[in-house]
Order: structure tokens, then sequence, then C-alpha cells
């Protein structure tokens, strides 16, 4: 709850001053407070008005605003599935665009989460092989453990339950050593 407040507190002093960029950056962190605890749908109002905010002010590439990741995984969280497919091509093909290897990457999770939703482990654990690679090689370690957490949970669904676990299991210890007890919390609840 604090850091909901902290974030809408945020929202407004920015608005107050007219500072739509910071604003859009508040949202984002709104939107990711709310996805943490447990209101996907509300987080998506949020991570949409903040990524059409980006949008609005030239600045498309993935890299930048962050949020079309965290876009998708509320929608399939609320359950939301062709929204979050509408989202994830729009995000796709500005990751294309931009050529960022954090934004490619973050596409291939986004996508293997809604391949998930959609019961379609195969397809998701297929999404995300090139993605692993590339988080590997960059500095980004929250990135990296939400990764794991996909790839578990496409593992767990296709059957494939020791493999699952071990990719749980470090992302777990990846997010622990950051530390982020939400996700750390998420990696526990998938296992």
């Amino acid at each position: 709850a604090d850091g909901r407040a902290a974030a809408a507190a945020g929202v407004t002093a920015a608005e107050g001053t007219g500072d739509g960029s910071m604003a859009a950056a508040w949202l984002a962190v709104l939107g990711l407070a709310e996805l943490l605890a447990g209101d996907p749908s509300v987080a998506a109002v949020h991570f949409t008005t903040a990524r059409d905010a980006a949008l609005e002010r030239g600045l498309p590439e993935p890299w930048r605003t962050r949020v079309d990741a965290d876009l998708v995984e509320a929608l399939v969280a609320a359950g939301r599935l062709d929204e979050a497919e509408a989202a994830l091509e729009s995000f796709r093909a500005r990751a294309a665009a931009a050529q960022t290897p954090w934004a490619i990457a973050a596409a291939a999770r986004s996508e293997a989460l809604v391949r998930i939703a959609r019961g379609e482990p195969g397809a998701a654990h297929e999404a995300l092989r090139g993605a692993a690679a590339t988080i590997e090689s960059l500095p980004l370690p929250l990135e990296r453990g939400r990764c794991l957490l996909a790839w578990g949970i496409a593992l767990r669904d296709a059957g494939r339950l020791n493999a699952a676990r071990a990719a749980l299991t470090t992302a777990r210890e990846a997010f622990a050593a950051l530390p982020s007890p939400p996700w750390e919390d998420r990696a526990v609840a998938a296992m």
C-alpha cells in the first residue's frame, strides 16, 4: 500500500507541475505496484496511460518506456488475452524497430506469458529460448529473474517438472539477491 500511495503522489505532483513525461513514469511505477499487489486490471489502466503518453511524446522505443512488457503481463493476469495479444503486437513491432536487446528479450517474455495463458507451453518455451541468452548478457537482474520465472512456468505447464523447479529456484534466488520480495513470492508460488 505504501508503494502505491507514493506512486500515486508522484503522479499527482507531476501532473500538478505539467510534467507529462514524469507523470507517465510515475504511472508506470503505480502500475507495477498494482500488479504486484494483485490488481492487474487497475495496473493495466496505468500501464496503458503511461505507454500512450510516452508514444504521444515521441518516445516509442520500448527501452525508454519499459512499460510495454508490464502492460502485456497485467492484461494476461487480468485474463484479457485478446488485448494482451494486441499490446504484444505493438510492443514487438517497436522492439524490432528499436533493435535493443532488452526490448527484444522483454517482447519474447511477453510472448511467452501470452502463450502460457493460452495453454501453449511449447510455444512459450520457444519464445523464451532466444531471450535467455540475451538476458544473460545484460546487466538487468530483475528482467533476468522475470524471464526465468516465465521459463519455469512454461516448463511446468509442459510437464517438465524437474527443469521447471530448477528454473523457478534460480528465479527465486535472482529475486532474493536484489532483493525483490514480491517477485520472489511469485517464483515460490509458481513452484
